[in-house]
């Protein structure tokens, strides 16, 4: 199991999960970020949302990038991504799936700042998410005429 699996992290929850290398159980940690961040003497930007996203084609993609800032006034700017995405000062990003899109996976790359001037890249990526019990918009339906 590879490092990235080993550890997970759920915010709301408060807790930090862990697989020991026995492999045989769970470690459950309470550990609260805003605590931490509040403690930290050095400034603190870190991103707590979710940075792989699924979206059918045709379909609109609504996603609240979340950061924890231990100065505050957080801003975004998209640095990369699709035609048509967007992402407000306040790290809502919307994008409009294009029906006909040529690739099955995109990427975003958005820069967060915040007061204390500190930038962090956050890399997000949208996989193409085929769904036959919802078809998209403008098309029929599975067994329809």
């Amino acid at each position: 199991m590879t490092i990235v699996k080993r550890f997970h992290f759920i915010p709301a929850a408060k807790v930090l999960l862990t697989v020991p290398a026995s492999n045989d159980r769970l470690v459950l940690r309470r550990l609260s970020l805003d605590e931490g961040i509040a403690r930290s003497v050095t400034p603190v930007l870190v991103v707590t949302s979710a940075s792989d996203l699924s979206a059918r084609r045709g379909r609109r993609l609504i996603h609240q990038i979340q950061v924890r800032s231990s100065k505050g006034g957080t801003m975004f700017d998209l640095s990369h991504g699709p035609d048509g995405l967007s992402v407000s000062g306040g790290g809502a990003m919307i994008w409009q799936v294009p029906l006909n899109a040529e690739r099955k996976e995109y990427e975003a790359i958005v820069t967060i700042s915040d007061a204390s001037g500190k930038h962090i890249f956050h890399t997000l990526s949208n996989q193409d998410r085929v769904d036959t019990r919802d078809p998209v918009p403008g098309t029929n339906a599975p067994g329809s005429r």
